[in-house]
């Protein structure tokens, strides 16, 4: 995928990387036990290695905050509100800022700069106001560390690259642990459609910042293989 490792490298806008890196590594430095079934700010999540994870991240001015935290609290077998949200991101609230290919490729490295370190990327889609990501969890990386070093990281660098200043992705993130293999395969289709259901382009392959670029079902049955999902 683009990259399942990173193949383009690091962003060549000059925005102080050593300082960043040194964060990324602090971030990630700590080796963690994995937490299972939690709470975090009233809302449920489930942390384990090797699980693979359905993540969503949304661009803090895309859409009023009770309508993602309720897309966070219905049941894994109910995904009408978080459909029902989707729908609206895909109609261009905000300022879809991520439209801008520079600032894309901001996010896409800090979204793969870690792949094969702390988490194994399936595939992912980055859309004017959100980001879309599957990835498999590596034991000892917990979900919501790996969440905030992609979060942190590129609001940093989006940022720095703007001129802006405060919250760039709303609190909190979007997950579904993948149950089974009709789920994932389901799920990856979802992620490389989005573009085209938003109506931005008119096939899949025409999306850029998409795993869609090189994706590869050899590679992703080699995550998937030793993981937990059943057949």
């Amino acid at each position: 995928m683009s990259k399942l490792s990173v193949a383009r490298g690091r962003p060549s806008c000059k925005l102080g990387e050593d300082k960043l890196i040194s964060y990324y590594y602090k971030a990630m430095s700590n080796i963690m036990s994995h937490l299972g079934f939690y709470k975090h700010d009233k809302m449920p999540h489930f942390d384990r290695a090797d699980q693979i994870q359905f993540l969503t991240f949304v661009m803090a001015d895309a859409v009023p905050s009770r309508l993602l935290q309720q897309s966070r609290k219905i049941p894994v077998s109910g995904d009408k509100v978080f459909l029902e949200m989707d729908e609206r991101l895909d109609g261009g609230k905000g300022s879809c800022i991520l439209a801008e290919p520079h600032l894309a490729e901001l996010l896409r490295y800090s979204m793969l700069s870690e792949a094969g370190r702390t988490h194994l990327p399936i595939a992912w889609v980055i859309m004017p106001n959100h980001v879309h990501l599957i990835t498999k969890q590596v034991e000892g990386f917990r979900l919501g560390t790996v969440v905030r070093q992609i979060k942190a990281g590129s609001a940093l660098l989006i940022n720095r690259a703007t001129g802006r200043d405060g919250q760039f992705w709303q609190h909190g993130y979007f997950d579904r642990a993948i149950r089974d293999m009709p789920h994932l395969a389901a799920t990856i289709d979802y992620v490389h459609y989005n573009p085209v259901k938003a109506q931005l382009c008119a096939r899949e392959a025409d999306w850029q910042y998409s795993s869609i670029q090189d994706y590869d079902e050899g590679k992703v049955m080699k995550i998937v293989e030793g993981g937990v999902l059943p057949g």
